[in-house]
Order: structure tokens, then sequence, then C-alpha cells
């Protein structure tokens, strides 16, 4: 078999041309990603989707509940800055009280600081 593809490579090279150049010419990249484009889909986890929407909800919701434990200390834009630093310090489910693994919520600890120079 490695002779043939060694005696006809320049036969095999237009093969899989043909074979990958027309898609991107007549429908291009976003046809290959087609299936999640229209999901709005952010993430996924434990097999379960979360859309855009359900993220900006939760963001905007711990947010406010940042908001009311700093009051004017807050600032939204600290969590947005690159030289902030996320750390996990502990990573639960309800499975790991309930005992029933099937259906769980999970929580997560974090640690958010300012990295040092």
């Amino acid at each position: 078999m490695f002779d043939f593809v060694t005696k006809h490579k320049r036969l095999l090279q237009i093969i899989l041309g043909l074979m990958i150049i027309p898609p991107f010419a007549f429908w291009g990249i976003q046809w290959t990603q087609r299936e999640t484009a229209g999901t709005g889909e952010v993430a996924s986890v434990g097999g379960q989707k979360i859309s855009e929407q359900e993220f900006s909800e939760a963001l905007r919701q711990q947010q406010d509940r940042m908001r009311s434990l700093l009051g004017r200390n807050f600032n939204a834009a600290m969590l947005d800055s690159p030289g902030m630093r996320a750390e996990l310090l502990d990573l639960r489910n309800s499975g790991d009280t309930a005992g029933d693994k099937q259906e769980v919520v999970g929580y997560g600890a974090f640690a958010f600081y300012e990295k040092s120079a």
C-alpha cells in the first residue's frame, strides 16, 4: 500500500484536494460549524447545555450578590480584568450529601484576587 502511495503522490494529492476544497468554496467555514452556530450554547456541563442567555442571567445574579455583599467597594470590571486570578478552592455537588449522583446540582468555591507583579 505504501508503494502505491509513494508512486501516486500527485494523484492522491488531487483526490484529497477535491475532497477538501469544494465544501469550503461552496459553503464556507460556517457550514462546518452549523450545528452549534444557531444554539447560542456557551458551555456544556455534565451533558446539559448552557445557553448564552442562561449564562448572562447567572452572571448578573452573581454580580448582584457581590454588589450586596461588598457595597460600594464592588467593581464589576475587576472580574473582567486579565490581571485577576481565579483559584478553585473546592468543588462539590448535591450528590455528595444527598447520595443521588444521577440528579445533582454543582457548587464551586472560588477565590478571586489580583496577580502579583
